[in-house]
């Protein structure tokens, strides 16, 4: 079963193809390589991002669940005050 932990991380791997403009865990040819990858590649930021963008994504891919932004006691929170969605008013 899983939780809002793979939410997270889903929602990091599309936010960093959307500033990017590719996957996070480069080409694969086959699933195997995806999977080795996702697992134990580093992840390259590039310096286009901004430090609040790099920061987010960090957090959104970190491969520690119990570590991951959004996962912490305060939920969703987490990104709703992170400073990448400063401009951001959600009421």
């Amino acid at each position: 079963c899983y939780g809002k932990s793979v939410d997270w991380w889903a929602l990091g791997v599309v936010m960093y193809e959307l500033l990017v403009g590719r996957p996070p865990f480069g080409p694969a040819n086959n699933m195997e390589k995806l999977f080795y990858n996702i697992l134990h590649q580093a992840i390259y930021y590039p310096s286009f991002l901004s430090p609040e963008a790099t920061s987010i994504l960090e957090g959104l891919l970190e491969r520690d669940p119990s570590r991951r932004l959004g996962c912490g006691p305060s939920g969703g929170d987490e990104l709703v005050k992170h400073p990448f969605f400063r401009t951001i008013d959600w009421r």
